[in-house]
């Protein structure tokens, strides 16, 4: 009796144990997989143009003098459609890899992510689910990945990328190009006050996937600054003026007090009319004291 007590006491024991390793287990694959969710938030925000908001924070380590962040950012996602042979295509996913699984207090804060991109295969359930087990397989190839391409930390209880490390890569080559393509197309010269737009033709017929890109950029980037100096709505309203009076407007009179005949009675004071109850025949009399003599 006393034996299958202690029996059955390690089976609840170990059951504990095992619900607890299973709890903090899931919880860390959670905690992995916001580095996931920051990586494609990144490359989201660089994909719609909002490079500001990509940089902040952001380290770029590429070849070459500092750039802009947005121009850093576009050369970036430029030079990885260029590796992947996508600069024609908008629809493509993004696909990263950790370096490690994150283990608190024992490994070490920084994660490195590969990154890698793909085609996306389209609409459908089925469609979506070949791209997921595209996305499984790949994951599993050296090949496909641009290595140690991004660095995040844990800060505060939150994930952030620390640095996007393009120097090092397998396309810090074709970076450094693309850096030489749009320098060669700034049509657009900033000024002390403004910029300047010159003169040059662009041919529909033959204008390539990554021309298009660039100067896709490059009016992109006159337009944020044209925003940026967009004047506040007027209210119409000029400062210290008093409010206008509207002539429709109704002015209520101000009551008058009645006067007290002798007999305690009222009756109207100086000056106050008293209307005909027929609206037809709105004649006015009025009541006017007479000082006693």
């Amino acid at each position: 009796m006393k034996k299958s007590r202690i029996a059955l006491g390690a089976l609840v024991l170990v059951g504990i144990v095992l619900l607890i390793i299973a709890i903090a287990y899931v919880s860390l694959l959670g905690e992995n997989n916001k580095i996931d969710e920051l990586t494609q938030a990144f490359f989201q925000e660089i994909r719609e143009g909002n490079y500001l908001e990509a940089a902040s924070g952001v380290q770029v380590k590429a070849p070459g003098p500092a750039e802009e962040p947005s121009d850093s950012l576009f050369l970036l996602e430029l030079s990885l459609l260029k590796h992947y042979d996508l600069l024609g295509s908008d629809a493509y996913e993004v696909v990263t890899r950790k370096s490690h699984l994150w283990i608190p207090f024992i490994e070490d804060n920084p994660v490195e992510v590969a990154v890698s991109l793909r085609k996306t295969a389209g609409s459908g359930s089925f469609r979506e689910a070949l791209s997921v087990v595209g996305r499984l397989l790949s994951s599993r190839k050296d090949a496909d990945f641009v290595g140690h391409l991004l660095t995040v930390r844990r800060r505060n209880g939150a994930w952030v990328v620390e640095s996007a490390n393009i120097s090092d890569s397998v396309i810090g080559r074709t970076y450094d190009d693309m850096r030489e393509e749009l320098g060669l197309r700034q049509h657009v010269t900033e000024t002390r006050h403004g910029f300047v737009v010159h003169e040059f033709p662009v041919s529909l017929d033959s204008l390539s996937p990554l021309e298009r890109r660039l100067l896709l950029h490059v009016f992109q980037k006159a337009q944020t600054q044209l925003e940026g100096t967009r004047p506040a709505p007027s209210t119409g309203k000029i400062p210290g003026a008093a409010p206008a009076i509207n002539p429709n407007e109704s002015k209520e009179t101000p009551p008058v007090s009645p006067i007290r005949n002798k007999n305690g009675g009222d009756r109207p004071g100086f000056g106050t009319r008293t209307q005909s109850k027929n609206p037809l025949n709105a004649k006015t009399a009025v009541a006017v004291r007479t000082p006693p003599v």
